[in-house]
């Protein structure tokens, strides 16, 4: 039987706690798990630019201890993005490939208007591709709107990086939505604009 990988692609930016939920889960149940922070895209303007050698660093604080979780960070030290039709030719040798989404980005897809079909390549990724599929709060799936070839996973935990950023800048409290370790890199580094 091949071994099986689960991609989990995203800025990151900063890692949450919900990621490392989700990294954790998805763990369980593949032989393993390669994280792949992206680096610039020209869809998501950024405000506060990071340097990627910090976005690396709080990466593996984030995830540390999950087993057979790995990082590919090519797209941080290259500063480019690579689209997930482009992932899984990178990662075809490792054995059977699942894409990790979030139940927003398949919302729709009944009608072939989620957010996957506007990707590069989006209608071949809907059908020919592995998703695993993170049922995201306020973000009810639809089995009508699932891919052909998916599976359904839990996230229990309601956040998102662009909110992590937010509070940051407003000088609000991010603790318990991200690692501690990498709420003290932040604030040490004054990362995202956070004040002393």
């Amino acid at each position: 039987m091949p071994s099986t990988i689960a991609v989990f692609g995203g800025s990151f930016d900063p890692p949450g706690e919900h990621h490392r939920v989700i990294a954790a889960e998805i763990a369980m149940h593949f032989d393993d798990i390669v994280i792949v922070p992206s680096g610039p895209r020209p869809d998501k303007p950024r405000t506060w630019p990071i340097d990627p050698q910090h976005r690396a660093i709080m990466m593996s604080m984030a995830f540390r201890d999950i087993p057979n979780l790995a990082f590919d960070f090519s797209d941080l030290t290259e500063e480019c993005f690579t689209r997930t039709f482009d992932l899984d030719t990178r990662f075809k040798d490792r054995g059977e490939r699942w894409h990790v989404v979030g139940s927003d980005l398949v919302e729709g897809g009944r009608r072939q208007e989620s957010q996957v079909h506007s990707w590069y390549r989006g209608r071949e990724i809907w059908y020919n591709f592995n998703i695993a599929v993170v049922a995201r709060p306020g973000y009810p799936l639809d089995a009508a709107d699932l891919p052909p070839r998916s599976r359904i996973f839990g996230c229990s935990r309601q956040a998102s990086s662009s909110d992590i950023r937010r509070r940051i800048t407003a000088g609000q409290s991010i603790t318990g939505l991200v690692n501690p370790q990498v709420e003290e890199f932040i604030k040490q580094r004054h990362l995202y604009g956070a004040r002393s």
